[in-house]
């Protein structure tokens, strides 16, 4: 299979000579700051037909070192009715994609500030008003969001900033025939002639772009993880008999993940929720899944189209992603390349080791394929997702197994928690990684992380006699530096199995042996378990 997969993958790699090697460089700065939001809480209603939001958000921030004059909010094609600063009106300008207020006075460094701000907007993004329009009254009526990545501003005015994180909490007033959830806990829902309010709060601070609401009719069931965590598993009231196949061993998917990245599940409870006519497969917010219903599979469909490796990669996010966020664009494979790897591992827990090879060489087929295209590293903004998700497990899958798997997982705990409910950069994982391995991981993230494109190699065996020499040759364009790899052997003869390790630092490596007095080779495999990814 190995062997059959390079004679498939080589046509797509096959510019050569064709093309000079280089490198894109992201040179985009993190979004720097004016303030600090510490909690924001959005109280709104809806006048769902139109598409209409009617909100009132209040923003507890923090100024910063310096005073400032003037503050800028985000928020696409908004209307204001009123605009408060620590309780007193405060002058603003309205912009299409946001809002400059101007208070009378600097504010303060250093100094905690309140904003109550009054709006409505009919939002063409970050929201979405499904079936309100169908005059026929047969499509489903939802309301749900999708804020990645910087999609709420246009229906919350704040600073929407993947790099600041704050404590959310939301209110909503909603037709008591409908199930309206959001992230954290629900704190209360009481009875307004007709309507219910809803109360959801966060404890714990996260970025905004992963605030979830999501309004239907829904029934749910709930499990609880052996750790005691809530799983509330959300459907459609008539494809009930529809869940044991869409939630298919959700609770041991969750079990699973929490004991192999060995940090407890880091949010109040854990939600998952399909929505109709969703663009994506699914979007991990936090502590709170939206999934798009096409994963609502029957006993029928489950071998086709099933939910298990979207419901563990967005499970892992809850950790990789929404525990510690990327600062920016060009980390984002921090997030994806450990969901998908991780999910990687949930599906081989679930279905066993071919499943996992065959989602791992499904992975190198379309990162090889993005690497074919351009110059882009994974370190890049414009990276797109077979790097960011595919090639991004591919490299964790590779620091793995150079630092060991008990190493790696101990690194990577350590890693969690000391960036938890904060920021982090690629920097910052080679870091805990090296420390933990005493490894210089240098020279590897040069080249998987911050380097393009993937290494194409050929062997040949050269026999003279009882001594076989195997010698594998890189591939490389014009001004390309050759990888360093290890590429363990495994090599049959008639006298039964043996291992060998070519140690390449060059473009071409070697590696010798004797055969047995009368025995004949039969098959030299490179790469036998499939971990390099060249």
């Amino acid at each position: 299979m190995r062997q059959m997969l390079l004679l498939f993958i080589l046509p797509l790699l096959t510019f050569g000579q064709e093309r000079v090697y280089r490198t894109e460089v992201d040179e985009t700065p993190f979004r720097k700051l004016q303030i600090d939001q510490q909690k924001m809480h959005v109280s709104v209603s809806f006048q769902p037909q139109k598409g209409l939001v009617i909100g009132t958000v209040q923003i507890e921030f923090e100024t910063f070192d310096l005073p400032i004059d003037s503050l800028w909010l985000d928020g696409v094609n908004m209307t204001f009715q009123k605009v408060f600063l620590n309780g007193k009106g405060v002058s603003y300008r309205l912009y299409n994609k946001g809002i400059a207020l101007y208070p009378t006075e600097p504010l303060q460094p250093n100094t905690t500030y309140a904003l109550w701000i009054d709006y409505r907007c009919t939002p063409q993004r970050g929201i979405f008003f499904v079936g309100w329009d169908d005059e026929s009254g047969r499509a489903p009526k939802q309301i749900w969001t999708q804020g990645q990545g910087i999609d709420h501003r246009h229906w919350i005015p704040h600073v929407d900033a993947q790099n600041d994180k704050l404590i959310t909490s939301l209110t909503v007033m909603f037709d008591k025939d409908f199930e309206v959830i959001s992230n954290g806990k629900l704190l209360s829902k009481n009875d307004n002639q007709g309507e219910f309010m809803w109360r959801y709060a966060m404890t714990e601070p996260h970025s905004s772009y992963l605030i979830m609401l999501a309004i239907g009719e829904y029934d749910f069931f709930k499990q609880s993880s052996k750790s005691g965590i809530e799983l509330t598993n959300y459907y459609y009231p008539d494809w009930q008999y529809r869940n044991k196949w869409t939630y298919f061993k959700n609770q041991e998917v969750f079990d699973f993940l929490e004991k192999e990245i060995g940090v407890p599940f880091p949010w109040q409870n854990y939600k998952q929720v399909p929505v109709m006519n969703f663009q994506h497969g699914a979007m991990e917010n936090t502590g709170a899944t939206i999934f798009g219903d096409f994963f609502c599979v029957d006993s029928i469909s489950f071998n086709d189209n099933n939910y298990v490796w979207g419901n563990a990669h967005e499970l892992a996010h809850q950790w990789f992603g929404n525990l510690v966020t990327a600062n920016g664009s060009k980390d984002h494979w921090l997030h994806e390349g450990f969901a998908t790897y991780y999910s990687a591992l949930a599906v081989r827990h679930i279905f066993g080791e071919d499943e996992f090879r065959k989602t791992m060489q499904d992975a190198y087929r379309q990162a090889a394929q993005a690497e074919g295209q351009d110059f882009y590293p994974m370190a890049h903004g414009k990276a797109g997702s077979a790097r960011f998700y595919k090639k991004g497990a591919w490299v964790v899958h590779m620091l793995r197994n150079e630092l060991g798997e008990e190493v790696f997982r101990e690194a990577v705990k350590k890693y969690l928690h000391a960036h938890a409910y904060g920021m982090v950069t690629t920097a910052d994982l080679q870091q805990f990684l090296e420390d933990e391995s005493g490894k210089d991981l240098d020279q590897f993230f040069k080249q998987w992380v911050y380097g393009s494109q993937i290494p194409q190699l050929t062997l040949q065996l050269e026999q003279k006699g009882r001594m076989v020499n195997v010698v594998v040759s890189q591939r490389l364009m014009e001004n390309q530096k050759p990888f360093h790899l290890k590429i363990p052997l495994k090599i049959w003869s008639q006298a039964g199995l043996q291992h060998g390790l070519i140690t390449m630092d060059g473009d071409t490596a070697n590696y010798s042996f004797e055969l047995e007095k009368g025995a004949k080779l039969i098959a030299v495999v490179p790469d036998p378990d499939f971990d390099i990814m060249a």
